[in-house]
């Protein structure tokens, strides 16, 4: 655990985001060949900080650590049980010592478990000289450091020596500003300044608060403790910010403040499709603009461009063409539909559209009962490098009777790769096939039934999980659909379609967590060749 330095180097509020305020549809079943990639975009390596979660390395974080401690700073113990010296001995008695009757925890000497129960003695009797303990302190045996005032009152109330904190390594300590107080922990500190209170901080927070400067960085003093999120997440909010913590695998420690963290709240905060920061607010190597990434994508902000979102597909093009450095520049819109329910982005370079990277006339490979457009299979393979074909083989015939489908909805999934390796994947249908629905692609209008017509396969492999997610009930609901709107191409392309992304967006946060990059930018480039497909069809 890191000390806190007498003088620290701090983050300036001025250096974050703070201070401002055509496809053709194949006219038959059989294989066509795959295109040639020559030109295609080539997958990014991700090997950077922020591989478990699909995300490239922006230019310039390729040092950076999502996690600093170790797995048992991580999982902080206190002692099964405490309780003060009996009858404590005022003097050195050997023989007579509660070290001598009882074991000393690991890392506390028994000299220091001796001095701990004189000063306990001292604190106790009234008529006893306190030279060497101050009035409204507590030594906790076996460690001799006394803690006192508002300090002692917390670490009182969340259970001593058997709170996460352990036992005390330091006495009362007064902070470089010469108001505030300390007192360090095995586990972490609890601070206390006139203007906040008294708030413990643990080793995870306490690497981001340290790297920022601590008190006198921007982060200022801590005005909570640690609350919990849930799943190992944690929050502790600051005068000037909040740092995230993930005390579980894969673990992170995280700050965010500004207009950043304005924009993520206004989205849902950790419940919304970003999930949780993972990384600090990041300037980027022009020095200008400021970035946090999430768990579901990144939010990037500039003083003349404003704070905006950029996930999945659209990310994954970005990033892989260089972020801010590519011809596209910073982000002006968040990501929305144009006026024919294409996605699109609004950048200081020009318009990103995904449909310019996942279109052509390259049409459709057979695949487990259904075809799979080839700009699809093109985009992902060298997007993410994931050859769709090839997760999608299963070792069993793909068998519907009625709207019972196989393999079963929740149930399990063999897959074979090119070289016949075999791996079993968890489905998760979040979405259920519609009770009615009836899946017949030789029936009369098999575009209506097969989930999704050509341009699509039935399920999203992730062999970091080794989940699959159900495609499947959100294609039910989309055939239906057209279904009921035969001739109305309108309601199809405005009403449908965007229901179909909705709806596989959200398989892919209940299947993934918000660890859904990969995921996600399957899902709208998927979409894009299905509405481009249904377009060009009508």
């Amino acid at each position: 655990m890191a000390a806190h330095p007498t003088a620290a180097t701090a983050q300036t509020a001025s250096s974050g985001s703070s201070l401002h305020d055509g496809i053709s549809p194949p006219e038959t079943n059989e294989a066509q060949p795959i295109p040639d990639t020559t030109g295609e975009p080539i997958a990014v390596p991700l090997e950077g900080p922020f591989a478990p979660w699909g995300i490239p390395t922006p230019p310039g974080a390729e040092g950076y650590e999502v996690n600093q401690v170790t797995q048992e700073e991580l999982n902080p113990q206190g002692l099964d049980q405490w309780h003060p010296t009996n009858d404590p001995q005022s003097e050195i008695i050997p023989g007579q010592m509660r070290s001598d009757k009882e074991e000393v925890p690991a890392g506390v000497s028994k000299a220091d478990a001796d001095q701990a129960e004189i000063k306990e003695a001292k604190l106790t009797n009234p008529d006893t000289p306190t030279l060497n303990a101050r009035p409204g302190c507590s030594v906790y045996w076996p460690a001799p450091f006394e803690v006192c005032g508002a300090i002692k009152n917390l670490y009182d109330s969340i259970g001593g020596p058997t709170s996460f904190l352990l036992l005390p390594k330091s006495n009362e300590l007064v902070n470089p500003d010469g108001v505030g107080r300390r007192s360090e922990f095995v586990n972490g500190f609890i601070y206390w300044h006139p203007r906040t209170g008294a708030h413990s901080v643990s080793v995870p927070v306490s690497t981001v608060w340290q790297r920022h400067g601590w008190e006198n960085g921007f982060l200022g003093y801590p005005t909570t403790s640690d609350i919990s999120l849930g799943n190992q997440w944690y929050v502790q909010h600051f005068e000037g910010g909040h740092v995230y913590t993930h005390n579980a695998l894969p673990a992170t420690q995280a700050s965010i403040q500004g207009a950043i963290y304005d924009k993520w709240q206004s989205m849902g905060g950790h419940n919304s499709d970003l999930g949780f920061p993972i990384s600090d607010e990041l300037t980027t190597p022009d020095g200008i603009g400021r970035y946090n990434v999430f768990e579901g994508g990144m939010i990037y902000w500039t003083p003349r461009t404003g704070a905006h979102v950029i996930q999945g597909a659209t990310l994954s093009i970005w990033g892989n063409q260089g972020y801010e450095r590519s011809k596209f520049g910073y982000p002006t819109s968040d990501e929305h539909f144009d006026k024919d329910s294409y996605i699109v982005q609004d950048f200081t370079g020009g318009t990103l559209r995904i449909q310019d990277y996942v279109t052509g006339d390259h049409g459709s490979t057979f695949s487990n009962g259904k075809l799979v457009d080839n700009t699809l299979i093109v985009f992902i393979r060298g997007m993410y490098g994931v050859n769709i074909l090839e997760e999608i083989r299963l070792d069993s015939p793909m068998i519907q009777a009625g709207h019972q489908a196989y393999p079963p909805e929740n149930g399990k999934v063999a897959t074979t790769d090119g070289n016949g390796n075999i791996s079993v994947f968890q489905i998760k249908s979040p979405v259920p096939i519609y009770p009615n629905y009836e899946y017949n692609p030789s029936g009369s209008n098999p575009a209506l039934h097969d989930y999704c017509t050509s341009p699509s396969p039935q399920f999203w492999f992730d062999r970091n999980s080794m989940v699959a997610a159900d495609l499947r009930g959100p294609c039910s609901y989309h055939d239906l659909c057209y279904e009921r709107n035969p001739k109305d191409f309108t309601t199809r392309s405005n009403l449908c379609d965007p229901a179909l992304r909705r709806d596989w967006q959200y398989v892919c946060r209940a299947s993934y967590g918000a660890s859904v990059t990969r995921c996600r930018g399957f899902v709208d480039s998927a979409y894009t060749v299905m509405h481009t497909y249904q377009r060009v069809k009508n």
